[in-house]
């Protein structure tokens, strides 16, 4: 079984995961707990939810042992944009409904490079939301087509001059998966379509998040754990460690680049 399948029925077998994280879940209000954890809202569309990515974060900090779990929610839609995220006020409303530690924003997958302005727009509406809500704004900088790889540098800009405009903190998942394009294009990141994360690039994309989240790196965390086996042979492992080691120093730099937080 290759790593893409391995991966893939790892995650089946996960599917009621330990964030609670699915969409219209108000995992954030109803979380009974001993130690205080560490709150996210997502809005965004099928990049977030495909795999239930925030998911794996929450899978990735119990591997690790981290005291604070991920209790997470998800507001997002197919195709949707932060415009229409705005226009529509449910993301709105859940961010003055709950105490979030962060809240992450992932713009439409063409419209940093197509309308950065727009998204900037948008961006900064959130954000004042996200601040009267004592919360923490978190970028979700996204990836360039598979045809298209020149076009990161594009994503990255709008991004990064978007965090830099509203001080936000920004998680590079376009970044780590340009590395790793470069490094070996034989992994498995895209789905068909060329746009959309099969479950190892929703997995690397959770390395970036937990690294973001957590200031901790996640090299050296098993791909994932079932009852407290962890599941994947020795190969696998090691290509997962490379994975999560592109995570950290992405994260690392752009957190250089950016300040502190």
């Amino acid at each position: 079984m290759n790593l893409a399948h391995l991966l893939t029925a790892a995650l089946a077998a996960l599917a009621v995961g330990a964030a609670g994280c699915a969409r219209g879940e108000a995992a954030a209000d109803r979380y009974v707990g001993p130690a205080r954890p560490i709150r996210v809202l997502f809005i965004g569309n099928s990049y977030t939810y495909f795999h239930n990515m925030p998911t794996m974060i929450g899978q990735l900090a119990v591997a690790a042992g981290d005291a604070r779990p991920l209790v997470c929610e998800m507001v997002t839609a197919g195709g949707e944009s932060l415009e229409g995220h705005w226009n529509k006020g449910d993301a709105t409303a859940r961010i003055r409904q709950a105490r979030w530690d962060y809240v992450v924003l992932q713009e439409q997958s063409l419209r940093p490079v197509e309308d950065p302005a727009r998204m900037l727009e948008f961006v900064r509406r959130f954000d004042a939301e996200i601040r009267k809500a004592g919360a923490r704004t978190v970028l979700y900088l996204t990836w360039a087509r598979k045809h298209t790889p020149e076009a990161q540098i594009d994503y990255n800009r709008a991004y990064l001059d978007a965090a830099r405009d509203v001080g936000a903190a920004v998680a590079p998942v376009g970044m780590a998966w340009d590395r790793a394009r470069r490094e070996n294009p034989t992994w498995p990141l895209f789905e068909d379509d060329n746009s959309h994360p099969r479950p190892l690039g929703s997995y690397l994309a959770a390395c970036v998040f937990y690294a973001t989240l957590y200031d901790r790196s996640p090299v050296g965390l098993p791909l994932l754990t079932l009852r407290g086996e962890v599941t994947g042979t020795a190969a696998h492992k090691e290509e997962v460690a490379h994975l999560q080691s592109i995570a950290w120093d992405c994260v690392r730099e752009v957190t250089g680049a950016l300040g502190p937080r």
